[in-house]
């Protein structure tokens, strides 16, 4: 991930854990999706597991990763970073 987009989406999840008082952050992309895969891995952000089949893409069933990151993770992690 460049340097400018790791900055933004780290002030976006700052955004949504302080000013959106989040809880919990979640994203899922296609397991094929290695870039995304790769940037959330870098963001801290944890695997959940696969939802097998949960999507149709040009009529076929494809499955998805899920990742999700805690406000208490944030908070860990962003504090011992400062």
């Amino acid at each position: 991930m460049p340097k400018m987009n790791k900055v933004l989406n780290l002030q976006k999840i700052d955004i949504g854990f302080e000013e959106y008082q989040l809880n919990r952050i979640g994203a899922c992309t296609a397991v094929e999706n290695y870039k995304c895969i790769k940037d959330l891995e870098k963001l801290d952000f944890t695997k959940e597991g696969i939802k097998r089949e949960s999507i149709y893409v040009n009529g076929k069933p494809q499955d998805l990763i899920c990742y999700s990151l805690l406000k208490r993770e944030w908070d860990r992690d962003h504090e011992s970073k400062t």
